[in-house]
């Protein structure tokens, strides 16, 4: 799988404006409400994925945890794209949300057996379970 090309040539990073601070709250907010629109289809889908999906879903249901929080810290000015680093952030960050610390520590050490091995078919609903909640709950704080 690629993730990106490797362009030869002058680094243009430091010719692309920087987002005003209103700016990134503004799209930290869309993508989460955009992603708390998709809820209800994934919904439907729990219970119902096949054996050939179930990779590919929880591919999504980690992603959508990890994306929506590393989206959630950019909102509040943290950096942070490593998921492990993700963890500590988001406590710092938001330290009365206890329920969401724990669904992104469980994530986290889900991720790093599901890197390694397939998932159990009972444990592939779980993610894609706390991954609509955590968005959910997310999308009310940023």
């Amino acid at each position: 799988m690629v993730d990106g090309k490797l362009l030869w040539g002058e680094d243009v990073k430091n010719n692309i404006p920087r987002p005003t601070r209103k700016r990134e709250v503004e799209s930290a907010r869309n993508y989460l409400k955009a992603a708390v629109k998709f809820i209800p289809k994934w919904e439907g889908q729990i219970g119902n994925i096949t054996k050939e999906d179930r990779e590919h879903m929880t591919r999504q249901a980690f992603c959508m945890i990890f994306r929506s929080s590393a989206i959630a810290l950019c909102g509040n000015g943290v950096y942070i794209s490593g998921k492990e680093e993700m963890v500590g952030a988001f406590k710092k960050t938001y330290p009365n949300e206890e329920e969401l610390h724990k669904v992104l520590s469980w994530s986290l050490e889900l991720w790093k057996k599901w890197k390694t091995e397939s998932l159990p078919d009972e444990e592939t609903d779980q993610p894609l379970k706390k991954a609509l909640r955590f968005v959910k709950k997310l999308a009310t704080l940023v």
